[in-house]
C-alpha cells in the first residue's frame, strides 16, 4: 500500500536550536544587565525546571498533570507555561529581581518564536523539498507550542505543509489523539497509507506505529539504535529518506 501521507516531527528533526539553551540564556540576561552566567550551570538548572513543570503541567498546561510549582498561577497557555519555566531557572541561578525576571521571561519568549535562534537541517530541507516536488501531502505533528506555525514561516518551511498540529492544539505526542487528528487533517481515512518520521523513539516511532501508521525513527550522530526499532525503519539521515522512500 503506498504511502499518501507523510508526518514529521520538528525539533532536531526538521530544526534544532542555534545554540545550547544555557547559552541563550546566558546571553539575553548578559544584554540585561544581569551579569555573566555560565552557560552550562544554566543548562544543567533549566532541564531540571523543564522536568518539573513538564511533570506538573504536561502539554503546556493543557494536559493532567501533578500539582503545578508555585509559580504556575497564571491561566494555560504555552507563554505563562514558558514564563514560569524561564522564571524558575533564572531563579534557580540566583536571579531575584522580580522584574527582571518578568523581563528575561518575555525576551526569551519572543527570541525562541523566531528564525535567529534556530537552524534548519540541511538534510531535512532537502527532503522536503524532495516530497513537495513529488506532490506528496506533508503534515507536522510537534510537541512544540502554538508559536510554531509562525516559526515555520520564518524558517520559510509552512509552504511545505498541509497542517501543523502542535501539543497546545489538541494532544502532545505519544498521545494516540495527536497522530489521528494529523490523518484525519491529511484526508488518510487508513493509517497504513501515511508514515510519520521523527527522532523520538516513544513519542514518534512507536507511538505512531501504535496507531497503525508507519514510522521511520531518525538517530542522527550514530545515536543508538532502540531494541525496539526495526532496523529497516531507522534513518542516519533524512536523505535516506529519500533514496528509499516511506513505504515499507
Amino acid at each position: 500500500m503506498a504511502c499518501r501521507l507523510i508526518t514529521w516531527d520538528v525539533k532536531d528533526t526538521i530544526l534544532r536550536v542555534r545554540y545550547s539553551v544555557g547559552e541563550q540564556y546566558a546571553h539575553a540576561a548578559r544584554e540585561l544587565g544581569v551579569g555573566e552566567l555560565d552557560p552550562e550551570s544554566v543548562d544543567r538548572v533549566f532541564s531540571r525546571t523543564h522536568a518539573r513543570w513538564a511533570r506538573a503541567r504536561p502539554a503546556y498546561g493543557g494536559g493532567q498533570g501533578q500539582t503545578a510549582p508555585a509559580a504556575a498561577s497564571a491561566p494555560p497557555s504555552s507563554q505563562s507555561w514558558w514564563h514560569g519555566v524561564v522564571r524558575d531557572t533564572f531563579a534557580g541561578c540566583g536571579v531575584r529581581d522580580d522584574a527582571m525576571l518578568h523581563r528575561l521571561a518575555h525576551r526569551l519568549y519572543q527570541d525562541f518564536s523566531h528564525e535567529k535562534n534556530w537552524e534548519v537541517f540541511p538534510d531535512a530541507l532537502r527532503a522536503l523539498r524532495h516530497f513537495h516536488a513529488l506532490g506528496m501531502p506533508m503534515g507536522v505533528v510537534s510537541n512544540f507550542d502554538g508559536r510554531l506555525d509562525a516559526l515555520l514561516r520564518s524558517c520559510r518551511l509552512r509552504h511545505f505543509f498541509l497542517f501543523v498540529l502542535t501539543a497546545d492544539s489538541l494532544a502532545a505526542k505519544p498521545d494516540p489523539r495527536a497522530f489521528r487528528a494529523a490523518l484525519a487533517a491529511g484526508g488518510a481515512a487508513d493509517p497504513r497509507v501515511a508514515t510519520h518520521v521523527g527522532d523520538d523513539f516513544a513519542k514518534d516511532y512507536a507511538a505512531a506505529r501504535a496507531v497503525g501508521m508507519r514510522a521511520r525513527l531518525l538517530l542522527r550522530g550514530g545515536a543508538t539504535r532502540p531494541a525496539g526499532a526495526d532496523p529497516a525503519h531507522v534513518l542516519r539521515s533524512l536523505d535516506e529518506l529519500c533514496e528509499r522512500g516511506p513505504d515499507d
